[in-house]
Parts: structure tokens; C-alpha cells; sequence
């Protein structure tokens, strides 16, 4: 079986921003709403669109061909 690998776009926030440790964000959870969201209307990209792609291909070729269905 192949494994499952997401590769992310993420944006850095020009600040730094603390997020408290409450009850409501314990857990298992694969998506959590912040009380105080940070504004990321100014985040920048981590990576431009051609090392994006690049990381992508890397991802693919390490994991190998696809298994037919």
C-alpha cells in the first residue's frame, strides 16, 4: 500500500503570534477555530510557486509510480 502525503502551502505571519493552551483545542482533532484568529491577509508565502512545484516532484519521485487500480 502506498502512503498518503500532503505537501502544504504555508505563508509566514509578519508576527509572531501566541496561541493559549485551552480545553477546547485538546485532543484529536484535525481542524481547530481559533477564538482570536491572526490576521493573514499579510502572510507571505514560505515557498514561491517553482520551489512549491519542485518539493512536489521530489514528494513523487521518492514515493514512486502510482500502483495500478
Amino acid at each position: 500500500m502506498r502512503p498518503v502525503v500532503a505537501v502544504l502551502r504555508v505563508s509566514a505571519l509578519r508576527e509572531r503570534v501566541e496561541v493559549p493552551d485551552l480545553p477546547e483545542y485538546g485532543g484529536c482533532r484535525s481542524w481547530v477555530e481559533l477564538r482570536d484568529p491572526p490576521d493573514a491577509s499579510a502572510a507571505a508565502p514560505v515557498w514561491d510557486e517553482g520551489r512549491l512545484a519542485a518539493e512536489v516532484q521530489a514528494v513523487r519521485r521518492l514515493l514512486g509510480p502510482e500502483p495500478p487500480r
